[in-house]
């Protein structure tokens, strides 16, 4: 023990010091040497050994008393470095402990992360899946709109071509009898003399021919329009025409606009903007569709109107539908955007109306703002930035 507090190397540095003070050589001993004096080294009444030296040494138990206090400090620093030791071992094991679960919590992390990553995929899929869903259903409440007065516009055309294919065949019956008639090579004057009732019949017959190509054009505008307004769910965009749309949905719709409503479109010029003219010409269609639905609910006594008006402000293309209809309620305007809901009678509305309008406008990178009052009529304002 008493190696251990006063190891060798010090122990022989500290007895020539002692040797010196007392005038006679000091040794330590771990019992008493006969012949000499000898002094017990103690700590908390433990013998640590002996302190010895010669008859004629001096001072010997000044000198003990110090190397006691020596032996009881190197044994506090001893004992503090062992509890030191102790303690650092304890936290250096708990350290390696915590690690470990350190570890393993990483690992459940990393599983946890994957299988959220995994969640997540899943529900951006299914949200996507419900989003394209919103679409059709919204779609095709349009196109349900749309039927009836579609049929009216392509059958208008196809039956006065119809009419004028059929006239047009009796003409040429006409034409084939009177040439059959006539002989070859006489002149004008030898002809039958029913010769001005030819020329009529051949100046109606090319305004019949007129017509039908009229007619026939009437019907492709009308398809094409339809065929830019089922583009809904296409992925292609372009510098398009905004101004370009509204017309063609305001001409596709026509026959839903109520004779005793007047529709204005107030086209300032813009530029055009990158757009998808399926998914623009759905959230065209639903705002008008809206739009007469709110002006059919007004006061009898006030003339319907529906103002349609593009403009621009700032780095954006507007378009903004105006109304004098019934208007909404604060709490109804609260609730606008949202899927499903709707204020008018079960199965007369999907509820999906502006909820999808304003998913268009974000998709294009703008948004949607609606201003109404109860009775007074509704404005929506669309941005979308060039």
């Amino acid at each position: 023990m008493l190696n251990q507090l006063l190891p060798l190397c010090d122990q022989e540095a500290l007895l020539v010091s002692l040797s010196r003070l007392a005038g006679s050589d000091v040794t330590i001993h771990e019992s008493r040497q006969d012949g000499m004096l000898c002094h017990a080294l103690v700590h908390e009444n433990d013998s640590m050994g002996y302190l010895c030296a010669h008859q004629d040494a001096t001072g010997l138990d000044e000198l003990t008393f110090l190397l006691n206090q020596l032996i009881a400090s190197e044994r506090r620093g001893l004992e503090a470095s062992q509890k030191h030791e102790s303690i650092l071992s304890s936290y250096i094991q708990t350290l390696a402990t915590k690690n470990k679960e350190l570890a393993q919590s990483k690992s459940a992390h990393l599983a946890l992360k994957s299988k959220f990553d995994k969640c997540l995929q899943a529900q951006a899929k299914t949200i996507q899946s419900v989003e394209r869903k919103r679409y059709v259903a919204d779609k095709l409440s349009s196109v349900g709109a749309l039927a009836a007065g579609i049929a009216h516009e392509i059958n208008n055309p196809v039956g006065f071509v119809s009419s004028n294919i059929h006239t047009a065949t009796s003409y040429i019956d006409r034409l084939d009898q009177f040439i059959t008639q006539s002989r070859i090579g006489e002149t004008n004057d030898s002809l039958d003399p029913d010769i001005e009732s030819i020329r009529y019949l051949i100046g109606d017959f090319r305004d019949l021919l007129e017509e039908s190509i009229e007619g026939c054009h009437r019907v492709s505008r009308i398809v094409r329009n339809l065929k830019d307004f089922s583009n809904v769910d296409g992925e292609e965009v372009d510098f398009i025409s905004l101004n370009k749309i509204i017309r063609n949905v305001c001409e596709l719709f026509a026959s839903n606009v109520p004779e005793e409503i007047e529709l204005k479109q107030l086209l300032q010029p813009i530029p055009d903007a990158m757009l998808n003219p399926g998914m623009i010409s759905q959230l065209c269609s639903q705002l008008l569709l809206n739009a007469i639905q709110a002006v059919k609910e007004r006061p009898a006594d006030r003339v319907g109107h529906i103002v349609i008006k593009t403009f621009i402000d700032g780095g954006a293309v507007c378009l903004r539908f105006a109304d004098n209809g019934c208007g909404m309620s604060f709490e109804v305007q609260q609730r606008a955007f949202d899927p499903f809901f709707t204020t008018r009678a079960v199965g007369s509305g999907t509820g999906l109306g502006l909820s999808v309008c304003r998913d268009i406008a974000v998709a294009h990178g703008g948004d949607v703002v609606i201003s109404s009052q109860i009775g007074r009529g509704t404005v929506v304002t669309v941005k979308i930035p060039v």
